[in-house]
């Protein structure tokens, strides 16, 4: 998804929202195996916020660390039946989600994204 996001910004020239839209359902429909389309929206909303945080950071290891580690908390904790997850799976979602957002924005606040991407 980082890469498809990378590519279609800047080899084909897509502005951020339709390249994170597209490659944010194409994330989505990837785990279509779990037979819900409400899995493919939830696994689509994340995938915009991987992309989200890839446009802000620049890293995509940063991205692919974020997804390993919440794939690792799914695994441990036996998140559920599907990608969307148990309560608990979820608030611990909500909180990395949440967390992430305030982190960057005030990153950003403070320093010059130009100093950071260097």
């Amino acid at each position: 998804m980082g890469w498809g996001t990378t590519r279609l910004r800047r080899a084909a020239g897509w502005s951020f929202l339709p390249a994170a839209l597209f490659t944010s359902l194409v994330f989505g429909a990837l785990h279509w195996n779990y037979g819900s389309v409400f899995v493919v929206l939830v696994t689509a909303a994340g995938g915009f916020w991987y992309a989200w945080l890839l446009e802000r950071w620049e890293s995509l290891v940063l991205v692919m660390t974020l997804h390993g580690l919440m794939d690792l908390a799914f695994t441990a904790f036996h998140g559920g039946q599907n990608a969307t997850g148990d309560l608990w799976l979820n608030i611990g979602r909500t909180g990395t989600i949440a967390l992430s957002v305030v982190l960057t924005v005030r990153f950003r606040r403070r320093h010059s994204w130009s100093a950071v991407a260097g």
